[in-house]
């Protein structure tokens, strides 16, 4: 692999909720990123709902295995949650203005259009949310 393929290689390009705050070197000494945001309760019950059902994937294999009714109605449930669970993402994109910004990550940093001028060596407090593919 020659260098420009690792170049597209390590480049992450996808649309993402991004928040961000420019802070002072005394605020990093004071405090943690998360402290630079407020606390979303509808992104925590996203991210718990979304836990759960990794958790649930090897159980429902299971009974689907033993008992295919069963394995099919716990499916169907679970395709009801994942459709609430869209919704409530769908409600909490369009109350947020900075999701679903065009970015591209890689080794060397992150790009990304902001509402103001970020000046080169500024820093900043950065809150990434990835959205799992639909």
């Amino acid at each position: 692999m020659n260098s420009a393929d690792k170049r597209e290689f390590f480049r992450l390009n996808d649309k993402i909720h991004i928040a961000y705050q420019l802070v002072t070197k005394i605020d990093l000494e004071q405090g943690q990123a998360a402290d630079f945001f407020t606390s979303d309760p509808n992104f925590h019950l996203l991210q718990d709902i979304y836990e759960l059902e990794m958790e649930s994937v090897e159980i429902l294999r299971t009974l689907t295995d033993s008992n295919r009714q069963l394995g099919s109605f716990l499916h169907n449930l679970n395709q009801r949650i994942e459709l609430l669970t869209l919704g409530l993402r769908n409600i909490n994109d369009e109350e947020d203005a900075s999701v679903n910004i065009e970015t591209q990550i890689s080794e060397g940093g992150i790009s990304f259009l902001a509402e103001e001028l970020i000046n080169n060596g500024e820093l900043m407090a950065l809150k990434l949310h990835f959205s799992p593919p639909c």
